[in-house]
């Protein structure tokens, strides 16, 4: 990792909470959830499946994400503790 994600846990709060913003913002809008819609359309995932995302960030896209799952099971691994809790807190 080279940059910012290299350096995330040195950040202060408001700027991870600066981040987690923007990833909601992102998530919520509505080209971003047409593009997640088609995508996860052309993906069959059988039931129980289990689905591993690196980098989850807050959870936003993650959430967006799981709505074209059905009843599969998400794990996600952030470098960042504050994005892992606020993840979890979304959940």
């Amino acid at each position: 990792m080279t940059g910012l994600l290299a350096r995330i846990n040195e950040q202060p709060r408001d700027v991870l909470d600066a981040i987690a913003a923007s990833m909601n913002v992102r998530a919520s809008e509505p080209a971003m959830q047409a593009i997640c819609a088609r995508y996860m359309a052309q993906i069959s995932f059988p039931v129980g499946a289990r689905v591993l995302e690196i980098g989850r960030g807050n959870g936003a896209a993650t959430n967006l994400i799981m709505k074209h799952m059905g009843a599969a099971q998400r794990v996600g691994i952030d470098p960042s503790s504050v994005f892992i809790v606020m993840a979890a807190a979304a959940l």
